[in-house]
């Protein structure tokens, strides 16, 4: 049996973000214009109409990345006074607009100045400047700028915006695989029998339940939408243990009793492979943000363990039996739906919490014993292929023979389903925006 090892995939995913914050870091400061220097104060955003929807704004700083890209930091206050900041990229083009019409903004207002006549230049805190021109067949003349960052529906299209997250949590289930823990007796006196079931414990296993850790990847197309790629890796176990005794009596015969005890455990893990969209807001310092999506959800291990233990008694010696069958099922398609927020920790990196619901139900399509031993001896050889696989497809048409041929595996019917459905809960910190 092949065993997953995470580990490879959240290293690369570790060195994906690392270097993404390396070049977040990179970013210089820029004045967009000499008139109102390195940071914009509340009386120059009335003044010059910048950044018109952010609330509790403070102040603003520009900054320019190395892929020639621009974006503003800006500093706001929440309601209980803390301060917190958030991000809007410009493109090239409004940027250039929003300065040109800082350094001519008593020209346009006189109607004596047509946006494109004096292209501005960004000077580079510490640096150069930077130039740029606008194409000779247009025109611009709006004296206008756009009103704050950009709606999920008329926002500009951003050339390279993107996230990397990394949480952790657990998954909850309720619905799954029933299995019971019991203490049974038996009893006969030789004129009937009765069976009293005690310490009943029914335990409904779902693959959903568990452990899990996941890795995700959002493209931004907008400042609030982007498509995200999502994988990770979940585990989980469950087990049952019931005792069960017998006792009867015949006279004039002795009394005769048996005892046992069967554990019973089942474990499984999946790795999701997801995608979807992803909306969000910047606005305030706890944002709240959604998706849906839908992918498959592979199944690298499902196994059912069954250790048998026969106590000393009349009937024969103690004697301990194992059987362990791996599990085979289909890979189905998922649905998902999450719903969470993110807290800004400074431009780059984000904490977040977040609620997510899966709906997914597999088939098991095949089951194989892989250990058999009593007392320790391996007995598997001891078992035809018959007896150790089943298979199950759906719709099938067969005759059941006597005895049936022992090299071929034995058919089991229809696939029987095996719920993955959850609601996961987990935690973790965002790289890049």
């Amino acid at each position: 049996m092949k065993t997953f090892h995470p580990f490879p995939i959240f290293f690369s995913l570790f060195i994906l973000f690392a270097v993404t914050l390396n070049a977040q870091n990179d970013s210089r400061k820029i004045i967009i214009s000499n008139i109102i220097g390195e940071s914009i104060d509340q009386s120059e955003r009335e003044q010059y109409h910048i950044l018109p929807a952010i609330k509790n704004f403070v102040s603003a700083t520009f900054y320019v990345m190395p892929d020639s890209t621009y974006f503003a930091k800006v500093e706001i206050t929440g309601d209980d006074g803390q301060i917190s900041f958030t991000r809007v990229d410009y493109s090239t083009v409004t940027l250039f607009m929003l300065a040109e019409k800082i350094n001519h903004y008593e020209e346009l207002g006189a109607g004596n100045y047509v946006m494109g006549q004096d292209p501005a230049k960004i000077q580079i805190v510490g640096g150069s400047e930077i130039s740029w021109n606008p194409p000779p067949t247009r025109i611009l003349e709006s004296t206008t700028l756009p009103a704050g960052p950009p709606s999920i529906l008329d926002g500009p299209l951003k050339s390279s915006s993107f996230e990397i997250r990394i949480s952790g949590g657990y998954g909850f289930a309720k619905e799954g695989l029933p299995i019971t823990s019991e203490d049974y007796t038996s009893s006969n006196n030789g004129t009937g029998y009765s069976t009293s079931h005690d310490n009943v414990k029914d335990i409904y296993i779902s693959a959903g339940e568990g452990i899990r850790f996941e890795a995700d990847f959002i493209y931004y197309l907008t400042d609030q939408a982007g498509i995200f790629l999502q994988t990770g890796y979940s585990w989980g176990s469950a087990t049952a243990k019931s005792s069960y005794t017998s006792s009867s009596s015949f006279p004039p015969n002795p009394p005769s009793s048996y005892s046992s005890t069967t554990d019973q455990t089942l474990n499984f893990s999946t790795i999701p492979l997801l995608t979807g969209l992803h909306l969000k807001t910047d606005i305030g310092n706890v944002q709240p943000y959604a998706g849906v999506g839908a992918g498959f959800i592979v199944q690298s291990n499902l196994t059912i363990g069954l250790k048998q233990t026969n106590n000393a008694s009349q009937f024969g010696p103690a004697s301990t039996a194992e059987r362990e069958m791996k599990l085979t099922n289909n890979i189905p398609v998922a649905y998902v739906g999450y719903l969470g927020f993110d807290v800004p920790i400074n431009p780059d990196v984000t904490f977040f919490i977040q609620a997510k619901a899966t709906l997914v139900s597999f088939f098991i399509t095949r089951s194989e014993i892989t250990k058999y031993t009593i007392d320790g001896a391996d007995q598997l050889s001891t078992l035809t292929e018959r007896d150790k696989i089943v298979e199950y497809e759906e719709d099938k048409s067969y005759t059941e023979t006597s005895g049936g041929d022992p090299t071929k595996p034995r058919f089991g019917g229809a696939p029987y389903p095996f719920v993955g459905s959850s609601i996961g809960i987990t935690f973790g910190i965002s790289f890049g925006r």
